[in-house]
């Protein structure tokens, strides 16, 4: 009977991968027509070459299997000689670790041992961050769905290999399963949000705010401030979910949680959003000033003073983008319960491993 769910269950996973490649295939063949369209001829060269991107990143799952030392983890409710046995091998795996070693901890006692797991952690959390805020920029200014889909599936399969030699071991088979259906449904959802059309409607709400306040008298300034409120929800929206990603590939790579348990879960939405925080305060400014200086040039000089206006409403543009992070929340926790769902199967399966 276990033979025949594991067969099973593979079977599904392969399924879903090759499904998951078509998609991706489909995305970098809409961005080498896209690529043809300046350079003609450059099809064949961007299909071919972003189609082998995307194999190499989709091997990396395998090579975490074979390559990664096997999870090493405290047992809940650990007596004391599993205890004993835990922080001797954590010892052990911690020497060899260059993070441990560049931050020079001693690792002599268990609460060494402790202090060298969180700094782990903290470097994990660092890691996480700056490949959300490369992806809110990213996403924020290219606002094209099929080249965020590449860039969030890129970036978010480098972060989990980052996060695998952060830590120096591979996750179980179902919690490597959960991160990558993770990483897949946030490659989904960061192609569609571009499909949403956000920018007509926030238009629509702010230009009868904006005609009955000062800027109304400012020629462009409706235009500037929904491009830039929906640039900066775009890259909200994709951020939040990097983030997320993040912290549920480090609990399942770190030596101590359990990040298969709905607590685990529940709290990686939550951690997102007060990370998200400060993503969105440093990039906003970013991208504010990239469309300042391109609408400007563009425009001349008679549109800077509608430019300048916006800038000055930045602070409610990133109120606004918090807000949205929360509604994406919502949709993201159907996907993360659906993720449960499938993966409860393989908790079970590979629960001795």
């Amino acid at each position: 009977m276990k033979h025949s769910l594991v067969r099973a269950f593979f079977l599904v996973l392969i399924l879903l991968w090759i499904g998951f490649l078509l998609f991706m295939m489909n995305q970098v063949a809409g961005l080498a027509d896209l690529a043809n369209r300046f350079v003609p001829g450059a099809e064949p060269y961007v299909f071919w070459g972003g189609c082998a991107l995307v194999f190499w990143f989709t091997a990396v799952p395998f090579v975490l299997v074979f390559r990664r030392p096997r999870p090493l983890r405290l047992p809940e409710n650990a007596s004391a000689s599993q205890r004993s046995d835990f922080f001797r091998k954590a010892r052990k795996r911690l020497r060899r670790n260059p993070h441990v070693r560049k931050a020079e901890l001693g690792l002599r006692t268990e609460e060494d041992v402790e202090l060298a797991l969180h700094h782990l952690d903290e470097v994990a959390n660092e890691a996480t961050r700056k490949t959300a805020s490369r992806i809110f920029l990213t996403t924020a200014i290219s606002q094209n769905g099929k080249l965020d889909s590449f860039v969030v599936f890129g970036l978010l399969t480098k972060l989990v290999w980052d996060v695998s030699g952060i830590y120096s071991q591979r996750a179980s088979l179902s919690g490597l399963a959960r991160v990558y259906v993770n990483v897949a449904v946030a490659t989904f959802l960061a192609g569609g949000v571009e499909e949403l059309d956000v920018q007509e409607q926030i238009d629509s709400i702010l230009s009868p705010v904006l005609a009955s306040s000062a800027m109304g008298a400012i020629p462009g300034a409706s235009g500037v401030a929904a491009a830039l409120t929906a640039a900066l929800l775009d890259g909200a929206a994709n951020g939040f979910l990097a983030l997320r990603v993040g912290i549920i590939t480090r609990n399942h790579f770190n030596y101590q949680l359990d990040g298969s348990s709905a607590a685990c879960r529940r709290g990686a939405m939550s951690e997102a959003g007060t990370m998200l925080v400060a993503v969105t305060a440093n990039a906003a400014k970013t991208i504010t000033s990239v469309y300042l200086k391109s609408l400007t040039h563009a425009a001349g000089k008679g549109f800077m003073k509608a430019a300048r206006a916006v800038v000055g409403t930045a602070d409610m543009t990133v109120d606004a983008t918090s807000r949205a992070a929360h509604a994406s929340a919502d949709a993201v926790s159907s996907g993360a319960r659906g993720v449960g769902r499938f993966t409860k199967a393989a908790g079970r399966i590979f629960r001795k491993e």
